[in-house]
């Protein structure tokens, strides 16, 4: 298992890992190194367990470790848990059909979401969020929320404590219309002001993250280049009014032993950096600004007449 994000091109995430649940069962060994409040730095290895089953054959012990994986939790970092259970229950792999680059093949079907939708859906509710975190942590439920479930607030219906800490019962009431004969249960782990960290079926969501889902390391319309992962600043262009084509590198950052180059999200001229090589930065920092032009190429020949932002 490693600290990895397979949906953004297995880019390291390093962090703090807010909340650890190894798995259990026969068959299943777990040789691992962290623990709830463990932190992950961005200048080491990415490997934060080795999960083993054993079995009979092939598919018993692949069968073990899936059910394994599914049930391992690791909240506050993302891991290739969902892409490894893809993998060992793929068909592809059970039979030997496997070769060096069936993983490229294949990775968008590897990386697909594994919940279902009415469940996925169910938890993406607004306000579900601040109901499974209230209820996964004891907390009592206020005035207003009170309120809201006497006029039929729906994430507040079909929610109660799960059988071990951090657990949530999410039952038939959940899913209106769904027909789901059993309750669901899912982890939860408040994520300080990252939303909440809801595991179910060896997928993770973050529920009310608006400020997270503003996209890590995505340019904004300003012009604004982000690192896309924590890390150290490598290399900046510190070259203020120089004009830079769309795609060009601008920066690198070095994660876990790995170099990710950051590219400008449009032509325009530099800004002074707001990082400097050798910083040290958190998923998301501001590394530098881009004014961008209104053509999509820009022509060096011409004089930039770009107003900056304001």
């Amino acid at each position: 298992m490693l600290a990895e994000s397979p949906r953004k091109g297995f880019a390291p995430s390093p962090g703090t890992v807010r909340r650890f649940l190894a798995p259990a069962g026969p068959g299943v060994r777990v040789d691992s190194g962290i623990e709830s409040g463990t932190r992950v730095p961005s200048g080491f290895d990415s490997l934060l367990a080795k999960v083993i089953a054993a079995g009979a054959d092939l598919g018993e012990a692949a069968g073990r470790l899936v059910g394994a994986l599914e049930n391992t939790v690791v909240h506050g970092l993302e891991t290739n848990l969902q892409f490894l259970a893809a993998v060992l229950r793929h068909p592809d792999f059970l039979s030997g059909r496997t070769h060096s680059g069936w993983v490229e093949e294949r990775l968008a079907e590897l990386t697909a979401p594994a919940l279902p939708e009415d469940l996925a859906e169910t938890l993406r509710t607004p306000r579900m969020g601040e109901a499974v975190a209230r209820i996964a942590s004891g907390r009592r439920e206020s005035q207003g929320a009170q309120l809201f479930r006497r006029l039929g607030e729906r994430p507040f219906s079909g929610l109660a404590p799960g059988p071990g800490p951090g657990e949530v019962l999410l039952s038939e009431a959940a899913f209106p219309g769904a027909g789901r004969p059993a309750p669901f249960r899912v982890a939860a782990t408040e994520l300080e002001d990252r939303g909440v960290a809801v595991s179910a079926e060896g997928e993770t969501l973050v529920l009310g993250s608006s400020r997270a889902a503003g996209g890590r390391g995505r340019a904004a319309a300003g012009g604004e280049v982000r690192a896309p992962l924590a890390g150290r600043l490598l290399s900046v262009r510190d070259e203020p009014g120089v004009p830079v084509e769309s795609g060009e590198v601008v920066a690198v950052i070095e994660s876990m032993k790995m170099h990710w180059e950051i590219r400008a999200p449009a032509a325009g001229r530099l800004r002074a950096p707001e990082a400097s090589a050798g910083d040290t930065l958190p998923a998301g920092a501001l590394i530098l600004t881009i004014a961008r032009r209104s053509t999509a190429r820009f022509d060096a020949s011409r004089p930039d007449t770009t107003e900056p932002p304001p």
